[in-house]
């Protein structure tokens, strides 16, 4: 009879976004199909097993808001009831440190005559605390340029400790004189960007 019963409704969720400490959590409600034939089909949901990572709540319309203030895996049950029937359904939820991203270096400078040849390129190794993190690159002079390899930080088993970008300088069309600029590395969700401040000299003949 319970198996009859059980069938009525069904958790459609099977799987919950990783989640990141201190970063306020909203993913989509936890839907649920089925109840049609029940007079009150008010489905409300709860956990009924494990706990929630500390800082998340689970409202009665399956919607897991709050921000959590602590790393780790964390299993729960949560139950789909209305007047007729109920069921349930399992989860682990990861919460993750927000990404950092890291330089191999802290600074570049590129130094140039007018007349000579152009500053040979420099290369910078972009890591992070989170395996294959995509990132951008971001100049914001016209001398300036980076490509990156990947545009992602190496995945797990790789033998790469970083990916690298290689920056560019073009000052044919410059004065002499000291140029300040930084090149800004950005990710989805890192705690800051990161910032590297780029110098370049050009001297006259």
């Amino acid at each position: 009879m319970s198996k009859i019963i059980l069938a009525f409704l069904e958790i459609l969720t099977l799987e919950l976004p990783v989640a990141l400490v201190d970063r306020p959590y909203q993913p989509e409600p936890i839907r649920v199909a089925g109840g049609f034939r029940c007079t009150v089909n008010n489905i409300g949901m709860s956990v009924v097993l494990g706990e929630l990572p500390p800082g998340l709540v689970l409202s009665g319309a399956g919607y897991l808001r709050g921000t959590p203030t602590k790393m780790g895996n964390y299993t729960f049950a949560i139950r789909a009831a209305n007047d007729c029937a109920w069921t349930t359904q399992a989860y682990t939820l990861r919460v993750d440190a927000a990404p950092l991203l890291a330089s191999s270096v802290e600074r570049l400078e590129f130094r140039w005559r007018h007349g000579g040849p152009m500053p040979a390129p420099q290369a910078v190794t972009v890591g992070s605390n989170r395996v294959g993190l995509a990132y951008e690159v971001q100049t914001i002079v016209p001398w300036l340029r980076a490509e990156a390899l990947r545009g992602r930080t190496p995945g797990a088993g790789s033998a790469f400790q970083g990916d690298p970008v290689t920056v560019l300088v073009d000052p044919a069309k410059l004065a002499p004189g000291v140029y300040r600029t930084e090149l800004v590395l950005t990710a989805w969700d890192a705690v800051e960007r990161l910032r590297i401040p780029v110098v370049l000299v050009v001297d006259a003949q």
